[in-house]
């Protein structure tokens, strides 16, 4: 599976998912039955299939389809080839994420095999544009009222470490008018409001010793920083599921980027943590690469969290609704 999402190129820009999005419906459909579509704008394909019939808890599996650009002649492997090599496959994607995603689908499967029928619906949302800041992903389900679940999971490559923490993000295009210079650095923290971030920018510019410098600045993006309680009981749970299959717990982590959790987290008040195989070091690299061996053990945590997300499970994560998420 994550051989067939490789081949399928989603590179954004330009952002044309249509192609990864028919090969992950043909994943997803024997699963979901019906699996729905939200074009965002032409070409950009999100997808929707729930395994359930709304009447028990759910568990939404987040991910997002498509990558940042590859250049095949810095690649000493086809970037969308998907070669399997050294215990690894190779090509853009593998790691961010469609590893991650072809091991959530799997988990589905391997209970099936072995006549586990999970006590809650699994809900995936499979998005466009992630990459560029997901105006066309899960901010459009966000728009039309389809995030809700009781707990979510991102499977972007963490090492099987749980992320619970991330900084947000600020695109902005500056244009220089006589000589250019320009000086930034990513900062948005927790509780920073678009225009506070904006105003950083403005300051940066400003500070550069010359007079003559005339300049225009545009928001493009803007996510804010997102995070969980390391004490919120689904820290607690997805540690647990993890150290059941690698031996040792794994860490509590942050990361200096935003992903798609942040609208789950911030929008919906639903916990969500930031967990998946490979590691973030592959992520926008030449010749990235996911471990087989580190898919397997994601497809196995991701099972086990589907197996045991019962009724009484989520009774303990709704104790916590109360307790801010920011």
């Amino acid at each position: 599976m994550t051989r067939a999402l490789v081949a399928a190129d989603s590179q954004n820009p330009p952002g044309r998912e249509r192609l990864v999005a028919d090969v992950a419906r043909q994943l997803l459909e024997p699963l979901c039955g019906s699996v729905a579509e939200v074009e965002a704008a032409p070409g950009r394909v999100s997808l929707v299939g729930r395994i359930g019939d709304c009447s028990r808890p759910t568990l939404l599996v987040n991910g997002h389809l498509d990558t940042v650009p590859a250049d095949p002649n810095r690649w000493a492997h086809d970037p969308f080839g998907g070669e399997v090599a050294d215990g690894r496959i190779w090509g853009r994607g593998t790691a961010d994420m469609k590893g991650g995603v072809a091991a959530a689908i799997e988990a589905v499967l391997a209970l099936g095999r072995a006549g586990i029928e999970p006590p809650c619906d699994v809900l995936f949302h499979l998005v466009a544009d992630e990459e560029r800041g997901g105006r066309f992903g899960t901010q459009a389900l966000l728009d039309r009222g389809l995030i809700t679940a009781d707990a979510c999971v991102v499977p972007e490559p963490t090492s099987l470490d749980v992320c619970i923490a991330e900084r947000g993000l600020l695109h902005v295009d500056v244009l220089l008018h006589g000589r250019p210079a320009h000086a930034s650095e990513p900062r948005v923290l927790p509780g920073q409001a678009q225009a506070d971030a904006v105003d950083d920018v403005r300051r940066l510019i400003d500070a550069i010793d010359d007079p003559d410098l005339i300049y225009d600045l545009e928001p493009i993006v803007f996510g804010e920083a997102s995070e969980l309680a390391p004490s919120h009981p689904w820290t607690a749970w997805m540690r647990a599921a993890i150290a059941g299959v690698i031996g040792r717990p794994p860490a509590v982590i942050g990361m200096p980027f935003a992903t798609d959790a942040r609208f789950v987290r911030n929008q919906r008040a639903i916990p969500a943590v930031v967990c998946g195989p490979g590691s973030i070091d592959q992520a926008h690299v030449d010749d990235e690469w996911v471990a087989i061996d580190a898919l397997v053990d994601a497809a196995a945590v991701y099972a086990t969290l589907m197996a045991g997300f019962d009724d009484e499970a989520v009774a303990v994560l709704h104790e916590r609704r109360t307790a801010p998420t920011r």
